[in-house]
């Protein structure tokens, strides 16, 4: 990757239908396949070669800075933008790079997984151009299959020349689609596409909280390479320090993280996802679900279609279906509140 580029992740987001949910966690940090949200977004501008990013998170930063110094993995160097104003993603952009001398910066969404999307052409393909802008977008079609119907959708990842920020002002709200773009076109500035057809997972809610990890864990099982100590067993995705009993039964796309416990009898239906610390009880059914760390079901339990937060207990035969199940924020601590997905209980 050439130098002079700076990546920004913009992590500030507008709130989910279900804002207890949100509010006792960072967006940026829910767990997509047993990775942090915006975890998906470093490991893109690490594989791209980008040595810098910095990150807007808004009032989340302090947790999300939190997060990233506890990261194994020290690269890319990472600074953060401490913008508590609504300042809309133009806004936070120009806001962010007020200080960095980088001539072309890379941004993306962090609510945006770019499973196949690679980095390093989207960048080529800009400075190539010698373009303002490039907009990374993708086909969408008003009626099945009928390319005369198709238009270009902006997906969230943009490479900009620095130059390109002199169209968003100072102060007050500025979103990129809907006030920059317009006026760099007014001023005749090259904003070009960069259409992509590569697989990306879009997180914007609850509902594809549970989708997107079911696309991702679908994508994982067609690479060659998986993350750092997991194996493959059958169709699942194992971590090397989960236990599974050997009468136990994983079926589809299928996610363990590391020292859970999965006893005799359970049968896990993917794509699911589980993920560190979790105990699954013997002969517990779960199905098209998302846990995340230090979960326990009791035995005979039925998990459906649900997200169960960190520290959830579910007990010996009980039901959780279509819903949120919320413990804490934290690991063994807080009580449980609940809010659904897609409107069922």
């Amino acid at each position: 990757m050439q130098a002079g580029i700076h990546g920004i992740i913009l992590a500030g987001a507008h709130a989910w239908e279900s804002p207890a949910f949100e509010r006792s966690f960072p967006r940026a940090l829910m767990p997509i396949a047993n990775r942090a949200l915006i975890d998906h977004a470093l490991q893109w501008f690490q594989d791209g070669g980008i040595g810098d990013v910095r990150i807007c998170a808004n009032s989340d930063t302090s947790r999300i800075r939190q997060h990233c110094n506890q990261r194994d993995d020290s690269s890319p160097r990472i600074s953060y933008l401490d913008d508590m104003m609504p300042r809309g993603p133009a806004g936070c952009l120009f806001d962010a790079a007020a200080d960095l001398d980088a001539a072309t910066l890379v941004v993306i969404e962090a609510g945006l997984i770019p499973l196949g999307l690679a980095l390093n052409d989207l960048v080529e393909t800009h400075l190539r151009a010698g373009a303002s802008m490039t907009v990374a977008a993708q086909r969408q079609f008003s009626r099945q299959n009928d390319a005369d119907s198709a238009h270009l959708t902006p997906v969230g990842m943009y490479a900009i020349s620095r130059s390109a920020l002199a169209h968003v002002p100072r102060a007050g709200y500025q979103d990129i689609k809907e006030m920059m773009i317009p006026r760099m076109y007014e001023a005749g500035e090259s904003v070009l596409p960069y259409i992509t057809n590569a697989p990306l997972v879009r997180i914007g809610g609850t509902g594809s909280c549970l989708s997107g990890t079911g696309e991702l864990l679908s994508y994982m099982q067609t690479r060659l390479a998986l993350p750092d100590g997991y194996t493959r067993r059958g169709t699942a995705i194992v971590h090397a320090g989960a236990r599974i009993s050997p009468e136990a039964r994983l079926l589809g796309p299928v996610m363990i993280g590391e020292e859970t416990e999965v006893l005799p009898g359970a049968m896990i239906l993917g794509p699911a996802a589980v993920g560190d610390f979790c105990r699954i009880g013997e002969r517990a059914n779960i199905s098209r679900a998302v846990l995340w760390d230090d979960v326990e079901i009791g035995p005979d339990a039925y998990v459906d279609r649900s997200i169960l937060t960190h520290s959830t207990r579910v007990r010996a035969e009980g039901v959780v279906s279509g819903c949120v199940r919320h413990a804490s924020t934290r690991p063994r601590r807080g009580i449980g509140v609940a809010g659904s997905i897609g409107g069922n209980a």
